[in-house]
């Protein structure tokens, strides 16, 4: 998924969210659940790209701190399951658990 891609998605969640008056991570989860799992894998890393770009000294000190946070870490058992199914190569991402 390329980035102006990445940011459509993102867009019409928000639109979407806009009209509905649901919150717009409900909405983005909408949107990427009827789509194929390889897009939903593409657009997840593209995220990660996007976060990890935030994660800059020059980032943080506009923001009026020295550090990001203090851990990105997330134990597995705590992401989605779209998170997840990437993390662990074995399991296949069509299981929603």
């Amino acid at each position: 998924m390329d980035i102006d891609r990445f940011w459509q998605v993102i867009k019409t969640a928000r639109s979407s969210a806009a009209t509905s008056g649901k919150p717009l991570d409900e909405m983005l989860v909408s949107l990427l659940a009827v789509r194929p799992s390889q897009e939903i894998l593409e657009y997840a890393a593209r995220f990660d790209e996007v976060r990890d770009g935030l994660y800059w000294w020059d980032v943080w000190a506009a923001h009026g701190t020295s550090a990001p946070p203090p851990s990105r870490t997330v134990l597995p058992s705590t992401l989605p399951w779209w998170r997840r199914c990437r993390l662990t190569a074995t399991r296949p991402c069509s299981t929603r658990t």
